[in-house]
């Protein structure tokens, strides 16, 4: 029976973060390389689409930041925040955390 594709990642981690950085890779290639040539057809200038390329690098950094800041903001609101909330909230950020540290883990590890 092959596996559901969250189950396949989490016995693959590696392979999770090959396809995010694959994606990252291929967006900010296309967005910074490829669709500025073609900009008329386009239609975005090309100042944008290279603005696009550097969000598509930095998206396990916007991964941390989006985690930290979810952490401040919970903190800052915890008296308003009710229990579906943080388990809400809780529950995204154990699954960025685990990304992130799959990604950090990763991208530092010799092949």
């Amino acid at each position: 029976m092959p596996l559901s594709t969250p189950a396949y990642f989490v016995r693959h981690p590696r392979r999770l973060l090959l396809l995010d950085a694959a994606g990252a890779l291929s967006s900010a290639a296309w967005l910074g390389l490829l669709l500025p040539l073609w900009q008329a057809w386009v239609g975005l200038p090309a100042r944008q689409l290279h603005a696009l390329a550097v969000v598509a690098i930095g998206l396990a950094l916007a991964n941390a930041l989006y985690a930290v800041a979810t952490t401040v903001l919970l903190i800052a609101g915890h008296a308003q925040l009710h229990w579906l909330g943080w388990l809400y909230f809780g529950a995204e950020l154990l699954v960025l955390l685990v990304l992130i540290r799959w990604e950090w883990r990763e991208a530092g590890a010799k092949h």
